[in-house]
Order: structure tokens, then C-alpha cells, then sequence
């Protein structure tokens, strides 16, 4: 697929692995790989995106949260999907803030698919549910005087350091959707963490895509 996802390599935290060579093979499914396209080797190391909304009082009726997909609205009595009760004081709008995101609000509504929440003294910090770069894209945005975020999107996702990258050649097994190749790394792919080697192709894979991959890893450390 277009994001990191698909992980190679895994071991403990600490652990440094020296990669040699790789055999890659994959079907694209419904949709046929293209000469160019580009097949990326990341080190799995992703981070993901953060936000705080910080409160300094109680929220107000009708002032609003927007959290990726989803705008919560403030409510004396929640009685609507994604309405959250403002509660007696600024700690119970910040707990119950916390549940609507990572259970459901409490005028009805699926906990956010996007992001987790943990609440604060005095503020709630959001977490991107999926590592990486992508949860830089999530909103977080208020219409409150009580409470602000301090960025407009949740920040700090990172994808991992790019450890190499090829591109597609135009032989006929491209229009057949199946790929193989034998990858032979000099000097060798140096992985720092045990979070793996993620592959990705700045072509989206179709319905029914697949990717299988060999290899040869030594443990340095």
C-alpha cells in the first residue's frame, strides 16, 4: 500500500541486525504495477502523532472539539451522537472528554477510530491509533475559550529513517501484477531498533494484494 505497512523484520528493542540481501516477491492484486513505481525499505522505527488540548475551565455549552472525522459538541444533557456532558467542573469535562474519545460520548456515538486520549491535570493528550507520518494529518481544532490545542493537527508522527529503495523495471510480469527480485545490500541495511523493516510502493496494491519476503539478518548486538 502508499503508507508503511508492511513489517519484514522484528526483534527485541536494542537489538541491531545487519541485513545482507533480501528475495521480494508480490502480487498486486487488482491493481497492475507500473514501471517506476517505487518500492521504499524503512527502518520500522515509526512514531506516532500527538496532541494536548489544555484546559483552563470548565467547557461551555454549544463549543465544539474537532478530532480528525469527528466534532464533539458540549451539552448540559448529551441527547445526539458525539454530544459529551460538560460535568460539574473543568475535571469532569476533561474525563469525560477521555471517555467519549476512547469509549463513545455520552450522548451516543463509536469511541474515535483515529486517535486514544489520556486524561491530565488540567489537560487531555491525543495519540494517533496508527504510527507515522500520516497521523500529522489528523485535526484538532475547538471552538472553546476554555480549552486550546497547541497545533492545528496532531504532531511528531514519523515513518522511520528510509534504509533503500528500488524501481520497477518494465518486463512483462509487470502486467501480470506478480513481482519477484533479489535484493544485495553493500553495504548492508543497519537496523537500530527492533521495531523491523517496514517495505512500502508509492503505488497503492489493489483487492487481494500480497507481498512475501526472504532474507538473510544478522544479529551485531
Amino acid at each position: 500500500t502508499t503508507t508503511v505497512a508492511g513489517q519484514a523484520l522484528a526483534g527485541q528493542a536494542g537489538v541491531i541486525f545487519e541485513i545482507k540481501s533480501l528475495w521480494l516477491n508480490f502480487f498486486s492484486g487488482e491493481t497492475a504495477s507500473t514501471a517506476g513505481t517505487i518500492i521504499t525499505l524503512m527502518d520500522g522505527n515509526l512514531v506516532a502523532a500527538t496532541g494536548v488540548l489544555t484546559f483552563t475551565g470548565i467547557a461551555v455549552a454549544d463549543t465544539t472539539i474537532t478530532i480528525g472525522t469527528r466534532v464533539y459538541t458540549w451539552k448540559v444533557v448529551p441527547l445526539a451522537d458525539d454530544e459529551i456532558t460538560i460535568g460539574l467542573d473543568q475535571a469532569a469535562s476533561e474525563a469525560n472528554l477521555t471517555t467519549a474519545i476512547n469509549t463513545g460520548p455520552q450522548g451516543g456515538g463509536a469511541a474515535n477510530a483515529q486517535v486514544t486520549a489520556v486524561d491530565g491535570a488540567g489537560t487531555v493528550t491525543l495519540t494517533a491509533i496508527t504510527a507515522g507520518a500520516a497521523g500529522n494529518s489528523i485535526a484538532t481544532t475547538e471552538t472553546m475559550a476554555s480549552a486550546s490545542f497547541g497545533a492545528a493537527t496532531l504532531t511528531g508522527g514519523n515513518d522511520g529513517a528510509e534504509k533503500s529503495r528500488f524501481t520497477l523495471n518494465a518486463p512483462d510480469h509487470l502486467a501480470k501484477r506478480y513481482v519477484e527480485c533479489v535484493l544485495f545490500f553493500d553495504p548492508v541495511v543497519r537496523l537500530t531498533t527492533g521495531n523491523g523493516l517496514f517495505i512500502k510502493s508509492d503505488t497503492s496494491f489493489g483487492a487481494g494484494g500480497w507481498c512475501r519476503i526472504c532474507g538473510t539478518a544478522w544479529i551485531v548486538v
